[in-house]
């Protein structure tokens, strides 16, 4: 999904594909500066809302590069609170 609730784990799944070889490098930046991860499936937390430009880049076997990019949408946690009497 392209718009998540910010403290949770966000799964991102690649989707690349390649007509000859092999995918075999995956360059993930969250767009939040905490941002290299190299994992082809990895899970990612937004720890503040707002939206972020979240870039993977995918190189195949014979090292030709691809770019995407999705903006990620982040919601702000509610603050709960309740009083008693």
């Amino acid at each position: 999904s392209t718009s998540v609730c910010g403290g949770l784990a966000t799964q991102f799944t690649d989707t690349s594909t390649t007509s000859l070889g092999s995918i075999t490098t995956w360059n993930y930046n969250f767009g939040d500066n905490n941002t290299l991860n190299i994992l082809q499936n990895p899970t990612h937390v937004y720890d503040s809302g707002g939206t972020y430009i979240a870039t993977l880049i995918v190189t195949n076997s014979f090292g030709c590069l691809d770019t995407t990019t999705k903006n990620i949408s982040v919601f702000y946690k509610p603050s709960s609170s309740f009083t008693s009497s």
